[in-house]
């Protein structure tokens, strides 16, 4: 069960319960796979990034000369605990892969899109709108 908490400043978003009776969110993972981004809006470029096998993370930010950065992280649903900030509203249910995502926007509009499959948190945000946030994780094929 995805919990959200909602506080004037801040969102707390985490799992309370991992385990594979949760439909179609916790998979066993035998082997980390990290699904970098095959595919970001022209210009863009891979500024950093990190991996982590023991906690199943992948994390990468792109930057473009004159437009806002753009971050991404893969994380294993049984390590996701994550504090977004937020205008303290609460996260609004968006389709992402013809599945079910969430959208966060914080009180600067840093829009933050969580997507959940195949026992990952797969996590998108950036200043770009969120239809923007959705079409880039949608062309990227390898997430399913």
């Amino acid at each position: 069960q995805l919990i959200e908490r909602c506080f004037s400043d801040h969102t707390d978003i985490s799992f309370e319960k991992v385990q594979s009776e949760i439909k179609g969110q916790e998979e066993e993972i035998k082997e980390f796979k990290p699904q970098k981004l095959e595919y970001v809006p022209e210009g863009y470029v891979l500024e950093t990034e990190y991996e982590d096998e023991i906690f199943l993370s992948y994390s990468s930010s792109y930057i473009c000369k004159n437009k806002p950065a753009l971050s991404y992280s893969q994380t294993g649903v049984k390590y996701f605990d994550y504090s977004i900030s937020s205008n303290g509203k609460a996260m609004k249910k968006v389709e992402v892969k013809k599945k079910q995502g969430y959208w966060i926007t914080d009180q600067n509009n840093w829009n933050s899109l969580l997507y959940i499959s195949q026992g990952y948190v797969y996590y998108l945000s950036g200043y770009q709108k969120i239809d923007e946030l959705i079409d880039i994780l949608e062309k990227n094929k390898k997430i399913k």
